[in-house]
């Protein structure tokens, strides 16, 4: 999982986010760090609160915490999203490789001739600073 640290990083640099079912996400500085959520409908889904998106929490699930604006959570962007998004980023003759190393990911990005690694723990560690990589340049 990516690490909350990387995905607050992500939300300042700009990645932006549409929850939907299956996401992870944390709420932020509300003692919960450690905390991990997902969206489903049977627990925690997305509504409409005096014209901003809020994720809900039916009943007492969640300590009877009825809602919490999106602005005060993080996502925590699964491999796949990060991938997409950086993809998404990146130039048509532009490279993007994940390899895996006995002990670490590089994810690989750039042009043939001057490609970059981003060497991280995890993979979703390595595809979120290729991101930041490319969300700071533009």
């Amino acid at each position: 999982m990516l690490s909350q640290a990387l995905a607050r990083q992500l939300t300042a640099a700009g990645l932006p986010w549409q929850p939907s079912q299956g996401d992870y996400f944390a709420v932020l500085d509300a003692e919960m760090d450690d905390d991990i959520f997902v969206l489903a409908e049977q627990s925690a889904f997305v509504q409409m609160v005096n014209g901003v998106p809020a994720i809900a929490f039916h009943g007492t699930s969640e300590w009877a915490l009825d809602f919490v604006v999106v602005e005060e959570v993080t996502w925590l962007p699964n491999e796949s999203q990060l991938r997409e998004a950086l993809a998404e980023r990146l130039p048509a003759d532009h490279r993007l490789a994940l390899m895996r190393q006995s002990d670490h990911y590089s994810c690989v990005i750039g042009p043939a001739a001057a490609p970059q690694a981003h060497v991280a723990a995890t993979a979703e560690d390595a595809y979120a600073l290729a991101l930041l990589a490319v969300l700071g340049a533009a």
